[in-house]
C-alpha cells in the first residue's frame, strides 16, 4: 500500500509539473512582452512631449546668444522670447501635450523630468506675464518681492529690492534646457537635437563670433569687442581695424 501512494503521489507530482512549468513560462514570457511593450508605448508617448518641449523651449533665446551692452540701462527683455504671435499658442500645445503624457507615460523617471522641464517653460511665462503688466510694462526692474518664490526657487541672490528683468532672464532660462536634455537621455530613440545645449568652450566661441559680426556690420566698435574678447578669434584683425579707425568706437 505504501509503494503504491508513493508511486500514485509521484505520478501526480510528474503531471503537476508537466502542467505548470508551461504555463509559468507562457506567463513570465506574456509579462516580460507587455513590460517591453509599455516601456515602448511610454517612450512613444515621451518622445511627443519632447517634441513639444523643445519647441518652446527655443522661444526663448539663449543668454549667450543676445548681445549684452556695457550699459545696464539699455539691457532689453524683449530680446529673450522668440515665436512672436505663436508664442501662446505653442505654449498651449505644450501644456495639452504634457497632459495627455500624464496618462499615457508610465515611467516614474521620464515624468519627473518631463514636468520639471514644464515647469521651468511655466515659470518663464509667468515671468513673461508679469514683465507685460500694467504696474512693469514701461519699467526695467521690477520688485524682488513680487518674485521672492523664484528666487528662492532658483537660487538666485539679491542684495537689493529691485531686480532687472533681463537678469531674471538671463538666470532662469538656462534651466530649462536642464530637464529637457536628461528627458532625451532616458528616451530610447529620442529624436536628435537641432538645437543642442552647448558646452561652454562652444558658448565662448559663439559670443565671439557673435559680437564680431555685430560690430563688423556696423564698421565700428572695434576696441568695443577688444575689451570683451582681447584674445578672442578676431583680436588680431579687430586691432588692426580699430587703429585705423584712431579712436574708441562703441556699438551701443
Amino acid at each position: 500500500m505504501t509503494i503504491y501512494r508513493e508511486k500514485r503521489k509521484a505520478l501526480v507530482l510528474n503531471l503537476f509539473l508537466r502542467i505548470a512549468v508551461p504555463v509559468m513560462i507562457v506567463v513570465v514570457l506574456a509579462t516580460t512582452c507587455l513590460s517591453q511593450e509599455n516601456r515602448v508605448n511610454s517612450d512613444k508617448a515621451a518622445i511627443r512631449v519632447l517634441i513639444h518641449l523643445r519647441t518652446l523651449r527655443d522661444c526663448w533665446s539663449d543668454p549667450y546668444a543676445v548681445i549684452v551692452g556695457d550699459d545696464p540701462k539699455l539691457e532689453n527683455d524683449t530680446l529673450y522670447l522668440r515665436c512672436g504671435s505663436e508664442y501662446l499658442l505653442l505654449f498651449d500645445d505644450l501644456q495639452e501635450s504634457v497632459s495627455n503624457g500624464l496618462r499615457s507615460i508610465t515611467r516614474a523617471e521620464l515624468r519627473t523630468e518631463m514636468i520639471a522641464g514644464n515647469d521651468v517653460l511655466k515659470d518663464l511665462d509667468s515671468l513673461h506675464r508679469l514683465f507685460n503688466s500694467r504696474r512693469y510694462y514701461l519699467l526695467r526692474e521690477i520688485q524682488a518681492s513680487d518674485v521672492a518664490s523664484m528666487l528662492a526657487k532658483y537660487n538666485i541672490n539679491v542684495g537689493t529690492k529691485t531686480i532687472s528683468k533681463a537678469t531674471l532672464y538671463r538666470e532662469i532660462i538656462p534651466h530649462r534646457r536642464l530637464h529637457i536634455d536628461r528627458l532625451a537621455d532616458l528616451v530610447g530613440n529620442a529624436p536628435p537635437d537641432n538645437n543642442p545645449t552647448l558646452t561652454p568652450q562652444e558658448m565662448a566661441i559663439k559670443v565671439d563670433d557673435m559680437e564680431w559680426s555685430f560690430v563688423t556690420r556696423q564698421g565700428r566698435g572695434y576696441d568695443w569687442y577688444l575689451r570683451r574678447h582681447p584674445h578672442g578669434r578676431h583680436a588680431e584683425e579687430a586691432r588692426k581695424l580699430s587703429n585705423g579707425q584712431g579712436s574708441v568706437q562703441s556699438p551701443r
